[in-house]
């Protein structure tokens, strides 16, 4: 089943959009995990993702279209890919440059590095 397919069983259940997050995954930095989080009926709910790293991710603003900040956010932050946006370089920063890394992304990656020379 797709995402907008279980979105779409959601919205039958009366979802609202709560929010989109992202982090690496804290095994192995070469996934990143994408979560869609959800109210229904009082009971959040999420939609969980996963793609190597930096990744490119189906959008959901067609269907809940306060989920556009939340995605340009986690594009800027991380370096992902959404679908269904053609213009990413109106960012909030700098990005667009090569020379700059995505500042979410380094961070994370430092502190994977950090918590794997500590179990050694």
């Amino acid at each position: 089943m797709n995402i907008k397919e279980e979105i779409g069983k959601m919205l039958k259940e009366g979802a609202r959009y709560i929010s989109s997050i992202a982090h690496l995954d804290l095994e192995s930095e070469e996934n990143i995990v994408l979560k869609h989080l959800f109210d229904v009926k009082g009971t959040i709910k999420e939609i969980t993702l996963v793609d190597k790293f930096p990744g490119t991710f189906e959008s959901i603003r067609s269907i809940y279209p306060a989920a556009e900040w939340a995605e340009r956010e986690i594009m800027e932050m991380y370096g992902t890919k959404f679908t269904d946006y053609e213009d990413v370089e109106k960012g909030l920063l700098l990005t667009s440059q090569a020379s700059i890394e995505p500042p979410l992304a380094k961070l994370e990656r430092e502190r994977i590095l950090e918590q794997k020379s500590k179990r050694r």
